[in-house]
């Protein structure tokens, strides 16, 4: 009865992973389980978070995202504190660091500043912001003008009360 509405296995098997965080030193080097592994000299001075698993050690996202910018690296900590458990936030975090194969990092920075400011904690929406070009329009509020004044336009005397200030 339950046949037709299974679905295939997976391609491949569950792998357990760890996670540790590990701080980069001078010599672009972290130390896992008293191991020592080499990381780009960008992360220099930096923390990144790192996934072991049986056969991988890899060292990836915050440190990543802060190369990019600081408002990328606001992002990606937000994202992975907003979510119940932080590894279901990884995916979206490499999203937002894999960015920068299609946009500029001035381009990232400046959306990221705009998802932070606005509470967006996603991957996608952060990619909408760069495809429509939200990230170039200005984040200042525009100036209010007060309306034009001519006949048609009533005052606060018409309604039989004085005018206030908000």
């Amino acid at each position: 009865m339950d046949r037709p509405a299974l679905k295939p296995l997976p391609g491949r098997r569950y792998e357990f992973a760890e996670w540790k965080k590990a701080g980069v030193n001078i010599d672009y080097h972290i130390e896992v389980d008293h191991n020592y592994y080499s990381v780009p000299y960008t992360l220099v001075r930096k923390e990144v978070e790192v996934r072991l698993t049986l056969g991988t050690v890899e060292a990836l996202l915050i440190a990543e995202a802060q190369v990019i910018g600081p408002e990328t690296g606001k992002l990606v900590q937000a994202i992975l504190l907003d979510r119940p458990h932080p590894e279901q936030g990884y995916r979206a975090c490499l999203g937002v660091v894999r960015l920068g194969r299609r946009y500029p990092q001035e381009r990232i920075e400046a959306a990221a500043q705009r998802a932070n400011r606005s509470g967006v904690r996603s991957y996608k929406r952060l990619e909408s912001i760069l495809d429509h070009g939200l990230d170039r329009v200005s984040l200042e509020p525009r100036p209010e003008t007060p309306p034009a004044a001519h006949s048609n336009v009533r005052g606060p005397h018409y309604f039989g009360k004085e005018a206030t200030s908000c």
